[in-house]
């Protein structure tokens, strides 16, 4: 993947206006800017205005019904993308959480300063599959931090992750097309077309928001493009020449 574009389609809950903003973010967590589009600068993309109640019925993975909180903000900032590492942040007033650990855990922290986060400021970290490119910081993330890690069983055993040294960390199995809670968030994971073990793409909902990741993916399948239906967001990422 040396040539990645991304996609990014932003459009506020209210549907008053739509727009589409396209980075290459191979290099760092810049370009990516919601009133803008300066290179130089690092400010994340906000989804406001989350306004409409939200209820979650009881899904495989929970003991009761949890009710979402019913106003909500999310930022989300793509931290880096490409052949050199993928990673995204994500935070709700809940939440902070990383979608993939593909570069070092002292880079991982370095960009999140540069966002005017916390290095060690995670809750949780999803794993999409077990190529380096998404998970070469996942062993040291684990040993250094107390997060709690989500990825499907095909990709621990692609990762070997029995073997990680868990410092306060968790590794957790999901399983494609359950949902599940953590903090405010609700987070489903649902199979895509990719050469690894059992690879998986995120959509978060938080409140009213949907956010969707979709990485290493190319060409759309009917069952994953029905996974975007309802997104506010969507960050897409092609490795094929458009």
């Amino acid at each position: 993947m040396n040539r990645s574009g991304r996609l990014y389609y932003y459009r506020r809950v209210s549907s008053i206006f739509a727009k589409v903003l396209a980075a290459n973010c191979a290099n760092g967590p810049h370009a990516i800017n919601a009133v803008g589009n300066d290179r130089n600068s690092v400010r994340p993309i906000r989804v406001l205005r989350a306004i409409r109640g939200s209820k979650f019925t009881q899904s495989p993975v929970l003991s009761a019904v949890s009710e979402i909180v019913r106003t909500m903000a999310i930022t989300v900032s793509v931290l880096g993308s490409g052949s050199r590492g993928n990673a995204t942040f994500i935070r709700t007033e809940r939440l902070r959480l990383l979608i993939d650990a593909g570069m070092s855990r002292k880079e991982i922290a370095k960009r999140l300063e540069m966002i005017g986060e916390e290095p060690d400021g995670i809750d949780a970290v999803l794993i999409t599959h077990e190529h380096n490119d998404h998970a070469s910081g996942l062993r040291t993330l684990v040993k250094e931090l107390p997060v709690q890690v989500f990825l499907t069983w095909g990709t621990i055993s692609a990762l070997h992750a029995e073997e990680y040294e868990l410092n306060g960390a968790q590794i957790v199995p999901v399983q494609p097309g359950v949902p599940f809670i953590v903090g405010d968030a609700q987070i489903l994971p649902f199979s895509v077309p990719h050469d690894a073990a059992e690879p998986v793409a995120f959509s978060i909902t938080c409140g009213a928001v949907k956010v969707t990741q979709l990485t290493d993916i190319g060409f759309m399948p009917d069952l994953v493009a029905e996974r975007l239906r309802g997104s506010h967001m969507l960050i897409l990422e092609s490795n094929h020449d458009l």
